[in-house]
């Protein structure tokens, strides 16, 4: 029934609505991952502290360069076969 009709009774009533019967779920749903927290704020021990004399073992430049291609794919393949 369309609202522009503009009648005072009601449109005819749906039948899937009538008859239908509403069945509990009995899936199991997880909650999502980001609403659970993974640990126990009242149980920490410490705040973990910024140490001065802390260094990085290897740093974000150097482990880059070593991903980072020097040579071409396609160059390095044709050199080698042609051994």
């Amino acid at each position: 029934m369309l609202l522009a009709d503009g009648r005072p009774e009601p449109g005819p009533a749906d039948v899937f609505k009538t008859g239908r019967v509403v069945v509990p779920n009995h899936k199991q749903v997880a909650d999502k991952v980001t609403n659970i927290n993974h640990f126990d704020n009242k149980n920490l021990l410490t705040v973990a502290e910024v140490r001065k004399d802390y260094q990085q073992h290897v740093k974000w430049s150097q482990q880059a360069a070593e991903f980072n291609c020097k040579e071409r794919l396609f160059d390095k393949i044709i050199a080698t076969a042609k051994l």
